[in-house]
């Protein structure tokens, strides 16, 4: 397993599972996985001043699902602090969970996509995985595309350029 950190969080996934795209926003945004067929995981964030209603956004969603996808198999499901829904509808298994986590105000929602209905370990091995990064010394920890740094918490990320063999993140203030 591949350890990533991203905009204070970290989780574990596979290596062969690479960054396609990237949010760059603290408050809100979303970074997409894939291996070298499709796209496997999505990892959504957003800010929130308090916990959201997440059993309401749950049934929304489900009854979304439901007009959207006449036939689908939708059920409630939760692994270790997370809950969610899982679908499966014309061979495609999916599955979105949603967790807030409390220091961050952040809603952190991870979908997997493509998923076969016998990946429940693998799913269960990044769920667990995924946690808040905490600064130390004011120092934020970032692992992505063969990078591994630090930069000031004072100094958000401003730009990041990724080809193949450079990756490029860079940092800075207003000024």
């Amino acid at each position: 397993m591949q350890h990533w950190i991203w905009r204070k969080f970290e989780m574990r996934h596979p290596v062969d599972w690479e960054m396609l795209h990237y949010g760059r926003r603290m408050e809100a945004g979303r970074c997409l996985l894939a291996d070298r067929n499709e796209y496997r995981l999505e990892f959504n964030w957003r800010q929130f001043k308090t916990a959201p209603d997440w059993r309401r956004t749950l049934s929304d969603y489900h009854n979304k699902l439901q007009a959207d996808h006449p036939g689908a198999t939708i059920r409630p499901v939760g692994m270790a602090d997370w809950s969610g829904l899982a679908m499966l509808h014309e061979g495609l298994y999916t599955s979105r969970f949603g967790r807030f986590f409390p220091e961050t105000k952040c809603l952190v929602e991870i979908v997997f996509v493509g998923q076969s209905t016998g990946d429940k370990e693998l799913i269960h091995t990044i769920l667990e995985s995924v946690q808040e990064r905490h600064d130390s010394g004011g120092v934020t920890r970032w692992r992505a595309f063969g990078l591994d740094l630090h930069a000031s918490a004072a100094m958000p990320l401003q730009h990041c350029r990724v080809e193949p063999a450079r990756a490029e993140m860079r940092f800075g203030g207003e000024k």
